[in-house]
């Protein structure tokens, strides 16, 4: 796999009054077509995608629609990998949208391993 090859994922978020795609993170694109192969209402939906992973990994019930909830969905991940990867995570806001590439990556290969695929 090309560590080069990104895809961006978006989804639609409600701030003040309006809804709008916002950028969620890049993946890597071998993962992505892979996950798009076999979970393509997943992604269509990803604001569901997040809510299911987030009850799964964070036992959070958040519906994902509300730059609110993706705010405290980022804080949950920032906290996970915080603790999972200690030694090489940093403070920094400036990486998260890696931590986030982390977190969706780690969850779309749970998704296919469960097909057993």
């Amino acid at each position: 796999m090309n560590a080069g090859n990104l895809t961006k994922l978006l989804i639609k978020i409600s701030h003040e009054d309006a809804a709008k795609w916002t950028h969620l993170c890049y993946i890597p694109e071998e993962i992505y077509n892979l996950y798009k192969e076999k979970h393509a209402d997943n992604l269509s939906d990803m604001n569901a995608t997040l809510s299911r992973w987030a009850l799964e990994d964070f036992n959070k019930t958040m519906a994902m629609t509300t730059l609110e909830e993706f705010e405290e969905l980022k804080g949950l991940i920032r906290d996970f990998c915080k603790e999972t990867y200690p030694d090489i995570y940093l403070e920094q806001s400036t990486d998260r949208q890696g931590w986030l590439r982390v977190w969706v990556t780690k969850k779309m290969k749970e998704d296919m391993e469960k097909d057993g695929k």
